[in-house]
């Protein structure tokens, strides 16, 4: 399996199980498709939007569970309040008793005094990660149009000591760039990887 901290998924020789359950932070089950494999670059392609936001890369994750995620371990927060490592999400509003969409997430690396600057998001499971900034932009001129929300995560404190071992070095890593250097892609690529520790779900051993 691909190290704790690690970007997204490939096709791979390894046999997965068709599903997989992870875990809320209040215990709900979220259904989830494995996958595995990694690029040279370090990002991977097989996930979708919300693997890569929810479960460092290494599952697919259905739009229908977001809201569950959203509900279990997340608080509604303003642009400009957010900062790096909360997330990003577009919802599609439908006509009840039609439930909204979740139709993309992304996670935040980076932010400013003024709020969320930058997002990276997984542009489905055949294509790299995607860079929007402002985190609005990918919402412009959207057909059906989206909404663009921000969340931020309540607690960290569920998660497993491996997983809050590399989160705790992932931070001291990305708190050693000056703050003028934040903007680069080196920086966002140490950001996208905090933030995926930041925001896994429980249950997810990669």
């Amino acid at each position: 399996m691909p190290e704790a901290g690690a970007i997204c998924s490939d096709e791979s020789p390894t046999l997965f199980p068709a599903m997989a359950i992870l875990k809320t932070d209040k215990k709900g089950e979220i259904e989830a498709t494995p996958k595995d494999g990694e690029r040279k670059d370090g990002f991977k392609k097989g996930c979708n939007c919300h693997g890569f936001t929810f479960a460092q890369g290494g599952y697919e994750i259905d739009n229908p569970q977001v809201p569950k995620i959203l509900a279990d371990n997340y608080k509604k927060v303003a642009k400009s309040a957010v900062r790096v490592c909360c997330i990003v999400v577009y919802r599609v509003k439908s006509t009840p008793p039609n439930p909204d969409v979740i139709a993309h997430s992304a996670l935040i690396v980076e932010a400013d005094a003024s709020g969320a600057k930058t997002a990276w998001g997984k542009e489905g499971t055949k294509q790299d990660i995607g860079e929007n900034s402002p985190p609005e932009s990918y919402a412009q001129g959207a057909s059906p149009p989206m909404e663009t929300e921000y969340y931020e995560r309540d607690t960290t404190d569920q998660l497993d000591a491996a997983t809050q071992a590399a989160l705790k070095q992932a931070e001291d890593d990305y708190k050693q760039i000056p703050e003028k250097d934040r903007s680069t892609k080196a920086a966002k690529e140490k950001a996208a990887k905090l933030c995926q520790l930041k925001n896994t779900l429980i249950g997810v051993i990669l």
